[in-house]
């Protein structure tokens, strides 16, 4: 992706690092607006990219901290409690304690006096030092303080600023990302909430430490209907003024970079020339816009068009999370559960794969299961087990209970598990359950028998890549799918089909991965029974 024309001949790599070095360098603050439509990456660029330099330029002395509004809460009675939770999450973690590095860098003996000066709040200071203890009990009664709902906002406010300003002093570059703004006017519509972090948060930072090693990130939609980044920045001035000229725009694919790009994806699913041909026909007729979103949502559309069949890796993830979920079901029923959620349910910020609940009883405590359902390689296996097992930590005494019985488990095939995998789930009370789903596998079987293939034609290799700022490209695993039609499945006639067509099912793996309760919901004739009878059918045709 490119900048806008603000920015000629710079990527959005140059510009972050000059950005970086100036502010390092020159100790100057900067801040910079990253704005674009729905799919252009924004969150993708300030999550990953900015964090890469930073560790470079000062890989001992920064802080980078990371809010997507978007995730926050939809609450605005919660908002801040949640706020200032994301944060500590961000501070102190089982990889690091940075409350603890920073108060460490002060004489011992001024320790108190110099957090006073800092923070200028009684309370606060003693439960920093708590949490900065290696006392267990310190810890946890610091952690009941701050992740309590009961902060007011200028405690949080003395919190954060305080956080910053004693990082800056001890010459730490400091990095604060606030992504997708413009949820702030979802989670308050009266848009009280999206003037006091740009006219006076953002502001206040701005002004505060504009001689320090500062960066401010920030990103907004500009869809070209809507045009949010232009109607906050007209709302308030005060906060125009200190963003105008450094927005970074991200732009739409040029037609030479879409006809690349187009022309990668046939020649790497290997299409013999008379089928490449009609996809590369369909695909430039099906496309109006040119950002990347729609691009591979046209992509998709064509390919399931033309019979095949493409899986990326969040489809897999989310077919195994479904049939680990009806997998666990008769497990939980038999250990007093008698609730299973039939989706994702989130609780306290964090979206989890499984949660049950037992019988409701007057007077009596409602026992909870909480599990988590993965098919990542191992490389990846433990950072999530460690994100499961850190929520829990929180959540405990609050929505997790073990000594009431509530339970925790983690569903994965045994051999994506390292040791140091299972010591995380073993030292957290966490069961291991080996579940491994056949559709998944299958996929994953033909998909690799496709990648042999074309690694033995290699004057069909890619010799030019787009360059496109991600971190890491999503696998697509696109497989030949003639075999069967949603007519195939019993109960499926052409009456039928045509109103799975109208709720936008139009092959077999679209009737897999739909929502049976969302599509009964929306479209009448389509009963949630009669989904669930036919995705079963169409896993056993498939298997069989």
């Amino acid at each position: 992706m490119k900048a806008s024309q603000n920015f000629v001949g710079k990527s959005i790599i140059d510009i972050f690092r000059e950005d970086l070095i100036n502010v390092y360098n020159q100790k100057v603050s900067k801040i910079r607006p990253v704005v674009g439509a729905n799919g252009a990456g924004k969150t993708t660029l300030l999550k990953f990219r900015v964090k890469a330099y930073l560790d470079e330029l000062a890989p001992n002395s920064n802080i980078l901290l990371f809010f997507d509004f978007k995730a926050i809460t939809d609450d605005i009675n919660k908002f801040w409690s949640v706020f200032v939770q994301h944060l500590l999450d961000q501070l102190v973690n089982e990889k690091k304690n940075v409350i603890n590095e920073l108060i460490n860098k002060i004489d011992k003996t001024k320790v108190r006096y110099e957090l006073l000066k800092l923070f200028k709040n009684k309370t606060l200071v003693d439960h920093l030092l708590k949490l900065a203890s290696y006392d267990t009990k310190e810890h946890e009664i610091a952690h009941e303080y701050f992740y309590s709902e009961e902060l007011d906002s200028k405690t949080i406010g003395d919190f954060f600023y305080g956080l910053v300003k004693f990082a800056l002093q001890l010459d730490y570059t400091v990095v604060i990302t606030f992504d997708e703004i413009q949820f702030l006017n979802e989670i308050d519509p009266s848009n009280v909430l999206l003037k006091l972090f740009s006219e006076k948060f953002i502001r206040y930072l701005m002004e505060q430490f504009s001689n320090e090693k500062l960066y401010i990130l920030i990103s907004c939609l500009e869809n070209p209907d809507l045009q949010e980044w232009t109607k906050l920045k007209n709302g308030s001035k005060n906060f125009e003024s200190i963003v105008r000229g450094k927005e970074i725009f991200l732009g739409n694919l040029t037609s030479k970079e879409r006809d690349e790009i187009i022309q990668q994806v046939a020649d790497k699913i290997g299409f013999e020339k008379k089928e490449e041909k009609m996809f590369i026909s369909k695909i430039k007729s099906s496309i109006f816009f040119y950002l990347p979103r729609d691009l591979l949502k046209a992509v998709a559309n064509v390919i399931d068009s033309m019979g095949y069949v493409g899986y990326t890796e969040y489809d897999l993830r989310q077919i195994y999370e479904e049939e680990a979920r009806n997998y666990m079901k008769d497990k939980l029923k038999n250990a007093g559960f008698t609730f299973i959620e039939n989706d994702v349910k989130s609780i306290g910020g964090y979206k989890i794969d499984i949660f049950a609940s037992g019988p409701t009883k007057r007077s009596e405590y409602v026992k909870k299961a909480f599990g988590e359902a993965s098919t990542m390689h191992k490389a990846g296996m433990k950072q999530k087990i460690e994100k499961f097992a850190d929520w829990l930590l929180r959540m405990k005494g609050r929505e997790y209970n073990p000594d009431k019985d509530d339970y925790a488990f983690f569903v994965c095939p045994l051999d994506r598990i390292t040791k140091g995998s299972k010591d995380v789930l073993e030292s957290n009370n966490i069961e291991l359950i080996d579940f491994s789903s056949l559709n998944v596998e299958q996929i994953l079987e033909q998909g690799l028998k496709m990648d042999k293939k074309i690694e033995k034609n290699p004057e069909e290799e890619i010799h030019k890549e787009i360059e496109i700022e991600e971190p890491k490209q999503e696998t697509v695993i696109i497989i030949k799918d003639e075999k069967y039609k949603l007519t195939d499945i019993p109960g499926i006639g052409p009456a039928k089909e045509k109103l799975l067509n109208s709720a936008g099912i139009h092959t077999v793996k679209e009737l897999l991965n739909c929502n049976a309760k969302m599509v009964a919901k929306e479209f009448s004739g389509l009963g949630e029974v009669s989904l669930n009878k036919w995705r079963q059918a169409a896993k056993q045709i498939l298997n069989g």
